[in-house]
């Protein structure tokens, strides 16, 4: 007990004097929670973290790249307008962009740099990475004196910790990019607004605005965790090690410094009980009486509840007006756009794409048997309101009547089509289509022009929301070459179909 004693005590003083790595207690085989802490570690494989320092690794890649274009797409209007603003007024325009191409220059230096040894101050906290971080650290602390100790899996954890620095340092270089490409709307606004060179003006409105709406994503993405960290998160979650050390030498707790009794009965000796605050409130606040007139309650924690109400309204109504610019998280000033954003334009290639199916039925005729139509549809997002897409579908002939079903290959169609939200759910919708409406065994049939069969295809769409990431779609079609077939088809067209 006695060397524990010291044990104890010098940890404590390790810490003190800001060693961190003497914050955790060595692990011993007399120690019988050093055995559960391995076994703990041991279950963790070392892929896992390396499939961590990937994703990582992807993440601040992705992050240089596209805030490394929109810098170059907000200097190229920069110099445009440069361009635009020496033709009427040279002296202005060489005070305005004297330095503009160094100021860019510095700013895609510092993002592709690697992070300094500090990172401190946080321009933002992001829980997830702060967590993950001291993580990775705490592992990297005292993987090494368990037994067993495993050199290939401790490598692999300091490669995904300096990895998930290298994405908080670009992160912020990104924002804080993105906070100067801001300021320098503004100027330009300001300096520049009276030379009558608004198109040119409204190119850098639109630069600055999707360079922030851009790093604002980037943010969103790192608030969730992915399912890898969340399994390794929870393999130490319920470690008392793990909570000591991040009690202590998390972001959080170096920015707020917690005592070491906090969340203890120790730790709540001296503050005021809920009668001393509901008293010192009364005091403070002294609300209308009920009989002044003013309807105010006198009770004062229901006075303060009222304003606190108020004041979510107030904060809802911003938080719809940043939705509505397509903003939905960041801190700082945000560019306002003077033109109606694209929802659509900060998102990778992949995440603007749909995919889905859409199931067509048509009766038999006396010449051929009723038909499935099975198509694949592949879509890609213009805007949040405007769709282009391609489909492949075959023909399934199912036979004539419940009584004679018969599965044939009755042909395979090929489409084209557009989307055009009209009105919520409503979309508008038409597109062309080449129909092969015979059976083949050789796919040499199918590079016969002449016998496909041409349609042109107009009406309109209803889409339910089914699910996080499912639409439901109705559509009611109208083919306009619907007589020039043989035989002749029907002229409504009814589909329905999955998007996800």
């Amino acid at each position: 007990m006695k060397f524990l004693l010291i044990g104890i005590v010098g940890t404590v003083c390790a810490v003190a004097c800001g060693n961190p790595a003497a914050s955790q207690p060595t692990a011993s085989s007399a120690d019988p929670s050093a055995e559960t802490q391995a076994a703990s570690y041991s279950r963790i494989n070392s892929r896992v973290f390396q499939r961590l320092e990937k994703q990582y690794q992807s993440l601040d890649r992705h992050i240089q790249g596209r805030t490394t274009r929109m810098l170059q797409k907000m200097e190229a209007e920069e110099l445009a307008l440069d361009h635009e603003a020496s033709i009427r007024d040279s002296v202005r325009a060489r005070t305005v962009f004297g330095n503009v191409q160094e100021q860019y220059d510095r700013l895609r230096s510092q993002i592709q740099s690697p992070p300094g040894s500090n990172l401190f101050p946080l321009k933002e906290y992001y829980s997830k990475i702060d967590s993950m971080q001291t993580l990775l650290r705490y592992l990297s602390l005292n993987y090494a004196k368990l037994p067993a100790f495993n050199p290939v899996k401790l490598l692999a954890i300091q490669n995904a910790a300096s990895s998930l620095l290298r994405l908080q340092s670009t992160l912020q270089q990104a924002a804080g990019a993105a906070t100067f490409v801001q300021q320098r709307e503004q100027q330009l606004k300001g300096q520049l607004g009276q030379l009558s060179i608004a198109r040119n003006l409204l190119g850098v409105n639109k630069a600055a605005f999707y360079l922030q709406q851009q790093v604002a994503e980037y943010k969103d993405m790192l608030q969730d965790r992915t399912k890898l960290e969340e399994a390794v998160l929870r393999k130490l979650r319920d470690d008392p090690r793990f909570q000591s050390f991040m009690q202590k030498s998390s972001y959080a707790a170096q920015l707020f410094h917690l005592p070491d009794n906090y969340g203890s009965t120790e730790g709540l000796a001296g503050l005021q009980t809920k009668a001393q605050v509901q008293e010192l409130i009364s005091r403070q606040v002294s609300p209308p009486s009920a009989g002044s007139g003013t309807g105010l309650a006198t009770d004062p924690a229901q006075y303060l509840q009222d304003k606190a109400i108020a004041a979510q309204g107030q904060i809802d109504a911003l938080k719809q007006r940043l939705s509505s610019l397509g903003r939905s998280s960041g801190s700082g000033d945000m560019t306002i756009p003077d033109f109606k954003p694209n929802n659509q334009r900060t998102k990778t290639f992949l995440q603007r794409l749909t995919f889905g199916f859409s199931l067509q039925t048509q009766p038999s005729t006396t010449l051929l048997p009723a038909t499935a139509n099975l198509a694949f549809t592949a879509g890609y997002k213009l805007s949040g309101n405007f769709i282009a897409g391609v489909a492949a579908g075959y023909r399934l002939g199912v036979g004539n009547g419940i009584n004679h079903i018969a599965f044939s290959n009755q042909g395979v169609n090929l489409r084209s089509y557009l989307e055009w939200r009209a009105k919520g759910n409503w979309w508008l919708t038409g597109g062309a289509e080449y129909n092969y409406m015979q059976a083949f065994t050789k796919w040499g049939s199918l590079l016969k022009p002449d016998v496909w069969q041409k349609s042109a295809l107009i009406g309109l769409e209803k889409k339910y929301r089914i699910g996080k990431n499912r639409l439901s779609n109705v559509q009611l079609l109208f083919d306009a070459l619907y007589n020039q077939h043989v035989p002749n088809s029907q002229p409504v067209v009814f589909r329905t179909g999955l998007e996800f």
